[in-house]
């Protein structure tokens, strides 16, 4: 970092947009023994284990995986986390614990140090688990969501391939943001902030509101810690959080029992752009589809943010799929046309040409489209 400072840094995607988010919080624990140690969670989810400190500088995040591996009885992840953060005052301690510990899933588990600016990726599955450490050439770790350690790799699982593309493409464009800040000087507090609501293609610098992106519409939580200076950096608002503006918390053990509210400054009043209210729509759209659910208004919202911005290629193959759904196979059509041309990431180009081929052949066989929409 620019400053030398350990920072420690995340986004939490949960299928709760606008309601995890509404009630941030930060726990602060003062156990009978062991160091003292805090948590950032919502109101009411006592869960030290999406984001988890403690006043020796230790700092935990995990982030999920899928592995044919996994056990049956053993720690689950919130158990470990909590291990960790109650138990060890060093990255070495830290490691111990995870070794040692059989767990029943599967993660990759983001863990620093900040006064030995020093942190590892411990992936675990049912079966066994491996550290992943920076190298000198690289002083920075990425966790997403797939494994880094080969042995791990080749047992490991994705619910689709476009779960393993987000996965890959994320980790690639945080790669790319922190080696350009790492050659001009170092990561800023700020500079990590702006990386979790980052919506740009890996490789090609491309907007995209939605796809391969860091930030996403299921971002409930984005938070930067700073271990050296004791404080949490938590976005407030609406999702996806880590567009939105930080909250900046001080580790303060002092006021236990107890409980006090943090005023917010909310942002200076701004017309919204096209592209800000293409964002939102999305969030809006995956919120209906997961809580109400409604695919109908979910897809209003979807075809909303594609009319903010026609020209992004993710909103485009969007707005295909729903077109398609309705069985408006010649506008579909059109829209991934629109998607395999413009887009330049070559995954996400080549799915919306295989859905346009796809479309185009059930068109001229006469059917429509029903035999998509019926698969």
């Amino acid at each position: 970092t620019a400053n030398g400072h350990l920072l420690h840094a995340r986004n939490f995607d949960f299928p709760a947009p606008e309601i995890w988010n509404q009630n941030p919080a930060v726990v602060f624990c003062t156990p009978d023994n062991g160091p003292r140690y805090g948590f950032v969670t919502t109101h009411g989810g006592d869960v030290p284990c999406v984001t988890a400190f403690n006043e020796s500088g230790i700092v935990v995040t995990p982030h999920t995986r899928f592995h044919r591996h996994i056990a049956s009885n053993g720690t689950g992840i919130v158990d470990l986390c909590h291990q960790i953060v109650r138990q060890a005052t060093t990255l070495e301690q830290a490691r111990q614990i995870v070794t040692r510990s059989r767990t029943l899933s599967t993660w990759g588990i983001a863990i620093s140090h900040g006064p030995d600016a020093a942190a590892i990726i411990a992936e675990t599955n049912g079966a066994s688990s491996a550290i992943i450490e920076p190298s000198p050439e690289q002083p920075w770790l990425v966790n997403t969501n797939h494994y880094l350690d080969p042995d791990l790799a080749r047992g490991q699982l994705f619910p689709t391939p476009a779960f393993s593309e987000h996965s890959l493409s994320r980790h690639q464009r945080l790669d790319e943001i922190i080696r350009s800040n790492y050659e001009s000087g170092g990561m800023t507090v700020e500079q990590m902030q702006l990386a979790l609501g980052d919506h740009r293609q890996p490789g090609t610098g491309q907007h995209s509101v939605t796809g391969s992106v860091v930030s996403g519409p299921l971002t409930v939580q984005s938070v930067v810690v700073d271990p050296t200076a004791q404080v949490v950096h938590i976005a407030t608002g609406r999702v996806p959080t880590g567009t939105r503006t930080y909250t900046s918390i001080p580790w303060d053990w002092s006021k236990q029992p107890g409980q006090s509210q943090v005023s917010v400054t909310p942002p200076a009043e701004s017309i919204p752009t096209k592209w800000d209210n293409a964002v939102t729509a999305v969030a809006a759209a995956a919120r209906l589809d997961l809580i109400e659910p409604d695919p109908d208004r979910a897809a209003e919202f979807a075809l909303a943010a594609w009319s903010e911005c026609p020209e992004d290629p993710s909103l485009s193959f969007l707005a295909g799929a729903i077109h398609l759904r309705k069985r408006e196979a010649y506008r579909a059509l059109e829209l991934f046309d629109h998607a395999a041309a413009t887009c330049e990431r070559p995954w996400r180009r080549g799915q919306a040409r295989l859905w346009a081929d796809a479309t185009a052949l059930a068109w001229t066989r006469g059917d429509r489209s029903s035999r998509l929409v019926n698969r």
